[in-house]
Order: structure tokens, then C-alpha cells, then sequence
């Protein structure tokens, strides 16, 4: 019995504190063993299929997996839970989203956002912090199956590719291998993609994925992001964004990275150079940006106006 017990807490020393009731039978204690050790507090239910070890803390990352193991075998976190667990921005893991294959468990789980599916691909499921989750591109393509809308569908492809944690080469993989399945939300996570293309450079910064939002909520054109640019005395550097006919840049100006007399005086240096080549400079704040979006459109609007007006000069 000793032996269990030992081999109990070697396991659920790697799953946060917490164990299966089927897995303290794969090891070999039985119900009246569990049992004695629920009663001497060794063990105590968490749910009606996982048990904690007596003295595990209680922490975030416990109650994901608790919520998992309790789906059952092969059973992941999924959707935005997912997408909360790989860390990208604008997602919270609560409530709970868990996916499961329907033909290996289908008992009911409480306390959380089930998901039963035909088709889940093994490939697809890896651990993080020891919880079994779905890849970050299986979770943008379940949320493209939900009501949430284009927008921030797209928000969500920009920040895991600029976390590195999706490229253009996984976002069609996942395409070809879902696609067999009818999957709902194919269509337009594919558009989303295909708009990006495979040179498609992602948005660093949250300011910069809004600044793109305003401009396409307004119906304006779209304009490339992280361009290097050139003027008469060579290259002056990477702006933020820059229009795709027209001599115009935006530069996103945040109080954390451009305050400060060093960085104002780089920021100077850099707008004059830019100007100093017939290049509209277009300086937004992050105050306009959250706050004033009707102020940002009618600045861009003006400098594309006056570079027009040069350009037909």
C-alpha cells in the first residue's frame, strides 16, 4: 500500500497535485485503498473522476488541468482557453473550454464549455505547463467557428503570429487537414489567411493591431506594416506603417516607448529626415488610438490628401 502511495505522488507530482480515479487503478490501489487514503486525507476528491493529493496547493494552472483530466482521456483545453494558455493577448482561460473525441468518452463534465468532436488530431494536442491544449492554429480555427467577429478573429491571427507562435505555413496546414471534416468557420479563417499572404508582417504591438482596426473599420486602405524606408541620403529605418501608392507613414508614438528626451530625440531626428524627402509623416498617439479614432482617421485622411495633391503637381 505504501508502495501506491508513493508511486501516486510520483505521478501527480507532474500533473500539479491532481490524479485520475482510473489512473490510481492502472497503478494498482484499489477502491478500498483510495478510499483510506481519502479517509486519512492523503487524497481527496476534486471532482467526481480526479483526486488531489493532500497538501498540493491549489493554483490556476491545478484547476485547468483538474478540468481536463475530468473530460477524460485525450481530452484537451480548446478554443479560447487555449489561446489564454499559449498567452495570447486579448484571451482569458475562464470559462473553460475543453475538447474531447465523442467515441472515447462522452460521460458528462461540469463546470466547463465541452466540446465533442469526430476528428482530433493527435499532432495537434500538446502539453504546456503539463496541461494537455491544442496547438495555437487548431484554437484560431475553433474560434473562427464561434460568433466572434472578423475582426477580432483577425486581431487573434496577428497576435499569435507575432508571437511566433503561427506562420503562414501552419495557418494553410491546418486549413488542408480540418478541411476534410466541413469544419464550420473554414471559410472565413481561410480568407483571413489568404488576405495576409505568406510575406504578410504581423503587428508588433497592440496600438498597431487597433491603428489597423480603425483604418479598416472606417472602410480606409489598409496600409503595410514594418516597412524599411529609403530617402535621397538612404535608409532611414522601419516605420510603422506606410500607404501602398501613396509617400505616406504612420508612426504609432506610445508614452512607455517614445517618452523620454533620448527617444524624442531619435523620433525628431527620424520624422525630419522622412519629411526632408517628401514623405507625409503621420504621428499618432497611443491617447488617439484608444481614445480618439475619429481624430486618427482625419489625420491620415489629410496627409494622404496632400500627398495626392503633390504626386498630380
Amino acid at each position: 500500500m505504501q508502495d501506491h502511495i508513493e508511486r501516486v505522488r510520483s505521478l501527480a507530482a507532474t500533473q500539479h497535485g491532481a490524479i485520475t480515479a482510473e489512473q490510481l487503478n492502472e497503478i494498482g490501489m484499489g477502491r478500498h485503498s483510495r478510499d483510506n487514503h481519502v479517509s486519512q486525507g492523503d487524497l481527496s476528491w476534486l471532482t467526481p473522476r480526479v483526486l488531489g493529493i493532500g497538501g498540493a496547493p491549489d493554483t490556476a494552472a491545478q484547476r485547468l488541468l483538474v478540468t481536463v483530466l475530468d473530460a477524460g482521456r485525450g481530452a484537451a483545453l480548446s478554443h479560447t482557453s487555449a489561446l489564454a494558455h499559449w498567452g495570447v493577448r486579448g484571451f482569458v482561460a475562464r470559462p473553460v473550454h475543453v475538447i474531447r473525441r465523442r467515441d472515447i468518452d462522452d460521460h458528462p463534465v461540469r463546470g466547463t464549455v465541452l466540446h465533442e468532436v469526430r476528428f482530433l488530431p493527435r499532432g495537434e494536442v500538446r502539453a504546456l505547463d503539463g496541461i494537455p491544449v491544442v496547438s495555437p492554429v487548431l484554437a484560431l480555427l475553433q474560434l473562427a467557428s464561434t460568433r466572434c467577429s472578423d475582426i477580432k478573429l483577425g486581431l487573434a491571427i496577428d497576435a499569435a503570429w507575432s508571437d511566433r507562435l503561427v506562420a503562414h505555413g501552419t495557418l494553410t496546414a491546418i486549413d488542408r487537414l480540418m478541411s476534410r471534416q466541413g469544419r464550420r468557420g473554414l471559410v472565413r479563417f481561410r480568407e483571413l489567411v489568404e488576405r495576409r499572404g505568406p510575406e504578410y508582417v504581423p503587428p508588433a504591438s497592440n496600438l498597431e493591431a487597433r491603428f489597423a482596426v480603425i483604418l479598416e473599420r472606417a472602410g480606409r486602405e489598409p496600409m503595410r506594416r514594418q516597412v524599411d524606408t529609403c530617402g535621397d541620403d538612404g535608409w532611414i529605418g522601419r516605420v510603422d506603417f506606410r500607404d501602398e501608392r501613396l509617400p505616406v507613414v504612420a508612426e504609432i508614438q506610445s508614452e512607455r516607448f517614445h517618452s523620454g528626451l533620448l527617444p524624442t530625440k531619435r523620433d525628431a531626428e527620424r520624422v525630419a529626415r522622412l519629411r526632408a524627402s517628401g514623405i507625409e509623416v503621420v504621428e499618432i498617439t497611443d491617447t488617439q488610438i484608444f481614445f480618439h479614432p475619429d481624430e486618427v482617421l482625419t489625420l491620415v485622411d489629410a496627409a494622404r490628401a496632400r500627398a495626392a495633391r503633390d504626386a498630380a503637381a
